[in-house]
């Protein structure tokens, strides 16, 4: 799983978080990611993760 910043077709930065095999080690990545993007920030509880984005 990575984080991609960009500005119009260009990254910007990329943070790699991890990979994840299973729902759990998925589920930790994306309760982490938030704390990754703004460290030292409380982590929100009204963000919304989709984890298929093609759905």
């Amino acid at each position: 799983m990575q984080i991609v910043d960009q500005a119009g077709r260009t990254a910007i930065s990329v943070v790699r978080l991890g990979s994840a095999s299973a729902d759990a080690e998925l589920a930790l990545l994306l309760r982490t990611a938030p704390q990754r993007l703004h460290p030292g920030n409380k982590p929100s509880t009204s963000a919304i993760w989709n984890k298929n984005p093609h759905s």
